[in-house]
């Protein structure tokens, strides 16, 4: 039957976007409500209400181009990167067909800046981490730049594609020359999109977890808990990953011709996740901060290690000197201050700021 595997890939794409999409709200939710019974910093809350209010877009997109479309979605074939009616075309198909330049243009919009706010989200982080060192964030910064531009390029060419559309005469059967034009470049720059978010976000993810496991490789020997630390850079590892393999996907199936009609559940699926990975790290460090409430007090640490954990600032602490003495005194159940001593800072606090 024609268009009937199109279909299939429209309606799996926006059934797996539906999905993804009540999973960001629960964890969305759950991020909103740590905030407000934990001390978090409010920039990251701006960062994750960005990234859902971007995501809830692409959704709402993704939703209206199929139940405004319904002849382009049932009734459409695609050979290579060209999709075209498998019957003679109609007035109402031909605006659908209108329509859908214009959402999928406003689509690349959204999408490219829900990838700005998540990449500048990780750059902040890569500067917190090195100590507040803004030099790391200059090439970061140059491939996010890039990036955009990359991503906000094919939105213009969708809307290029939607005037051309739209200002052709009813009785003209093939596109403009200008058409082909656009859509080449389109092409190109689209997979320098892929290509460059995935560089950046790889580029990223290792400037953070590394800095995190050369600050913290010594804290065992002196009886200093690295487990958690570990496990928030694998946590960080893990999530650059899934975004990583989700934008190679989406890189491969693009310069396939026989799969190219399945791009759209690709797009789904990143649009989603490139907001819900940042979000999910931002609450498992709110459940650690409002949870974890034992403090590790070391009396006797290196003065070469106390130098190097100094040197990355991981959070600005918001405790005093009395409260660090009452933990302390918690602890060890005996009558010591906290004298002396120094508060090891939650591995937890190494992503959010307080």
């Amino acid at each position: 039957m024609c268009g009937q595997r199109y279909y299939v890939v429209e309606v799996a794409a926006l059934w797996i976007e539906a999905l993804l999409y009540g999973a960001y709200a629960l964890v969305f939710s759950t991020c909103c409500y740590l905030f407000a019974v934990s001390r978090l910093s409010k920039l990251m809350l701006c960062f994750a209400v960005a990234m859902f209010t971007m995501s809830t877009g692409l959704m709402l997109v993704d939703f209206a181009l199929v139940l405004l479309a319904p002849l382009l979605v049932t009734s459409s074939i695609c050979d290579g990167g060209t999709c075209y009616s498998c019957y003679p075309e109609t007035p109402a198909r031909v605006h659908q067909v209108i329509l859908a330049d214009l959402l999928q243009g406003i689509s690349s919009v959204l999408m490219t800046t829900n990838q700005m706010v998540a990449d500048s989200l990780l750059t902040y982080r890569a500067v917190w981490v090195w100590g507040k060192n803004f030099k790391v964030a200059v090439l970061p910064v140059i491939m996010i730049t890039a990036t955009a531009g990359c991503g906000y390029a094919n939105a213009y060419y969708q809307f290029v594609f939607y005037y051309l559309r739209r200002s052709a005469p009813p009785t003209e059967v093939s596109p403009p020359p200008q058409w082909f034009t656009a859509l080449a470049i389109s092409y190109k720059v689209t997979n320098a999109n892929f290509i460059l978010t995935t560089v950046t976000n790889v580029f990223l993810t290792i400037l953070i977890a590394a800095r995190l496991w050369w600050t913290t490789r010594g804290f065992s020997a002196v009886g200093v808990p690295v487990s958690t630390y570990y496990r928030v850079i694998s946590m960080i590892l893990e999530s650059a990953a899934v975004l990583s393999l989700a934008f190679v996907a989406a890189l491969i199936v693009h310069n396939d011709a026989s799969v190219f009609y399945a791009i759209d559940v690709f797009t789904a699926i990143i649009g989603q996740m490139t907001g819900i990975v940042p979000t999910v790290i931002i609450v498992i460090v709110g459940l650690g901060k409002a949870t974890e409430t034992s403090i590790v007090v070391i009396s006797d640490r290196s003065p070469a290690l106390l130098d190097e954990s100094k040197e990355t600032q991981f959070f600005e602490s918001s405790n005093t000197a009395e409260d660090v003495q009452i933990a302390s005194a918690a602890v060890c159940t005996s009558e010591r201050t906290a004298s002396g001593s120094a508060n090891v800072p939650l591995a937890e606090e190494l992503i959010v700021e307080q």
